[in-house]
């Protein structure tokens, strides 16, 4: 029986060395995978800081690309808003002139007028001379 308690007792020796021994693969196994997810997340890490610094490159070429053509409209607004304050300022200078020369038309007429006012009056007071000595003459020579 001793010998049936021995080996029982290296059985069990066995079995626990055994035991130790697949506890100890899996814990190398384990840590192996610890460290692939460990690298695989670094990796991940890696490629999304990647990808966040080309993203943002991205974004600041849209950027600047959108800040040139707002430059460019605002370039060409002012530029419209000259072109239309100088065409304005042209038909407000050609409108002066005109309103100028009217204003010398008006003028001259007036003066013209006060002429033939004066001569149409000179006209009637002679017409009307000219009309008194016709009736003196009639009522005398009747």
């Amino acid at each position: 029986m001793q010998k049936l308690g021995q080996t029982s007792v290296l059985k069990g020796k066995a079995l626990e060395e055994e035991r130790d021994a697949v506890k100890s693969e899996f814990a190398d196994k384990i840590r192996a995978l610890e460290d692939k997810l460990e690298k695989s997340a670094i990796e991940n890490s890696s490629l999304k800081q990647e990808m966040e610094k080309n993203v943002k490159a991205k974004i600041d070429d849209v950027i600047l690309e959108k800040n040139l053509e707002k430059a460019k409209v605002e370039e060409d607004f002012a530029k419209q808003v000259s072109e239309i304050r100088s065409h304005k300022d042209d038909v407000i200078q050609k409108l002066k002139e005109k309103l100028r020369e009217k204003v010398e038309m008006n003028k001259k007429l007036s003066a013209e007028s006060k002429i033939l006012a004066g001569r149409l009056k000179e006209q009637e007071s002679a017409y009307q001379l000219l009309e008194q000595v016709c009736r003196n003459k009639v009522s005398v020579g009747l």
